[in-house]
Formats: C-alpha cells, sequence, structure tokens
C-alpha cells in the first residue's frame, strides 16, 4: 500500500488544516506527516486510516489504488 502524498496535502489544505493540526489530531509527528506529503516515506494501514479519518475521506482517496484493508 502506498499513500499518495500529493492527495493527503490537497485535501489537507482544501479542508484547511494545517500540519500542525494534522499532527496533533492524528498523534503523528510534524516531520514525518511532512514526508508522507512530499512522497519521502511509506505509511502503514493503520496510519492512512487515521489520516482519513482526520481528513473526513476513505482511505482510498489517499493511497495509490490500494485499499486500505
Amino acid at each position: 500500500m502506498k499513500p499518495n502524498g500529493t492527495a493527503i496535502r490537497a485535501i489537507r489544505l482544501m479542508r484547511e488544516i494545517s500540519l500542525r493540526q494534522l499532527a496533533e489530531s492524528t498523534g503523528y509527528d510534524r516531520g514525518y506527516l511532512s514526508r508522507l506529503e512530499r512522497n519521502e516515506a511509506g505509511a502503514k494501514p493503520d496510519t492512512l486510516r487515521c489520516i482519513a479519518t482526520v481528513l473526513a475521506v476513505p482511505p482510498a482517496d489517499i493511497t495509490r489504488g490500494d485499499p486500505c484493508e
């Protein structure tokens, strides 16, 4: 499963959520989330589900064609 960092960032900005707010809401490090958005880090399915929940989107919206199951 590969995260789509471009989609994560686009949705986050559309929802007007700062990287700091996303970090606080998910419990993940801001630096890690930044690397994730730049497609420099991978993520486990649970991580992607958590981020998707905070962004209020289905997990499939923030992956590269892979379901989070």
